[in-house]
C-alpha cells in the first residue's frame, strides 16, 4: 500500500512539474509546426491584411490600406488608398516555450511611417497565442498589428 501510495504522490509530482515548466499540453500543441498554415488576417486604424501561409512554405500576403473620407463624420466611411498583393516564403527558426519563431520574405510593411512599403529581407515574427485570444502572427503587438487566425 505504501509502495502503491508513493508511485502515486510521484507520478501526480511529475505530472504537476511538467505542467508547470512546460505550460498546458494544449499550448504545446497549438504552437506545433502544422498549426502554423491558416489564413490569419489583421485590421486597424491603417486599413486591413490578409496573410495566407501554406503547408508548402509559401504565401500570400494582401494588404489595403484606408483613410478616413472628409469630412469626418459618423459613421466615419472610408476609402482605399493602396492595394497590394506579393507572395513569397516563409520558414521556421526555431520554438521558444510559448510561441514558435518564423520568418517571412518579401513583407508589406504595415507600419504608419512606411506604410506599403515592401521589404525584401526576411522579416522575423513570432507564431503562438496571443493575448490569451486565440493563435496568430505578432508584427507588433504594441501598436497592434497582429494577423490572427
Amino acid at each position: 500500500m505504501r509502495i502503491a501510495m508513493r508511485a502515486l504522490l510521484w507520478a501526480l509530482g511529475v505530472t504537476a512539474l511538467t505542467a508547470i515548466t512546460l505550460g498546458p499540453p494544449w499550448l504545446l500543441w497549438e504552437t506545433r509546426s502544422a498549426a502554423i498554415p491558416g489564413v490569419y488576417h489583421a485590421d486597424g486604424i491603417w486599413g486591413k491584411s490578409t496573410l495566407i501561409l501554406r503547408a508548402d512554405h509559401t504565401f500570400t500576403q494582401e494588404v489595403q490600406f484606408t483613410e478616413y473620407d472628409k469630412p469626418s463624420v459618423a459613421p466615419y466611411p472610408r476609402h482605399v488608398t493602396l492595394h497590394k498583393t506579393i507572395s513569397g516564403r516563409w520558414e521556421e527558426y526555431g520554438r521558444s516555450l510559448f510561441d514558435q519563431n518564423i520568418g517571412i520574405e518579401p513583407f508589406i510593411s504595415l507600419f504608419r511611417g512606411d506604410q506599403g512599403t515592401t521589404y525584401d529581407e526576411k522579416i522575423p515574427v513570432s507564431f503562438g497565442p496571443v493575448a490569451l485570444i486565440g493563435l496568430g502572427i505578432e508584427i507588433d503587438i504594441s501598436r497592434g498589428i497582429v494577423y490572427r487566425k
